[in-house]
């Protein structure tokens, strides 16, 4: 299910990473602040992240705008977060809710660190984009620490789900059939 890591190789689609920074500009002090998230796994195309790791540090325009990142809990805090009692809990454990995606615990020998992951939780509201070199900058000063990544299928059923649940097409009000 997952493979650890190579540090020189480009950022992979599906990629766990834990300790990432997002910035987040707050109008009302003018400031940025960051905001940690334990674990975020990359929800860009492997072919773009691919070549902007190629023209990364020359003068050639960046390929991509930013990188989507999937705030990712591991799965017994985000349950609690997300009030998923049983009857939710349930489906959602077994990645039949659309609007989240559970990823089974990583092995330590499959982990870069060596110590593994928990299972995690995965809200597709909740996302968020960093631009490629801010990305790659927390990576080399080792604040955000690249761990393992998805296979085919695994990765191809991550996607498509996170794809499905961004291109929904709410209902108000929705169907109602007496």
């Amino acid at each position: 299910m997952y493979l650890a890591c190579d540090p020189a190789s480009p950022l992979r689609q599906a990629e766990v990473l834990s300790d990432v920074i997002q910035y987040v500009y707050e109008p009302a002090s003018e400031e940025t602040v960051g905001k940690l998230h334990k674990y975020a796994v990359i929800a860009s195309q492997e072919c773009d992240l691919l070549r902007a790791h190629e023209v990364l540090g020359s003068d050639k325009p960046m390929p991509i705008s930013g990188v989507l990142l999937f705030t990712a809990s591991p799965s017994d805090a985000g349950r609690k977060e997300a009030n998923l009692n049983s009857t939710l809990w349930n489906p959602t454990r077994q990645n039949a809710n659309e609007r989240y995606q559970v990823l089974q615990a990583c092995p330590s020998g499959s982990d870069l660190m060596g110590v593994g992951l928990p299972d995690l939780l995965v809200d597709f509201r909740r996302f968020f984009t960093l631009t490629f070199e801010q990305l790659r900058f927390q990576i080399e000063q080792n604040q955000a620490r690249r761990r393992a990544y998805l296979i085919p299928p695994y990765r191809d059923h991550f996607q498509t789900r996170a794809a499905n649940y961004l291109a929904r097409v709410p209902l108000d009000p929705p169907h109602e059939v007496a």
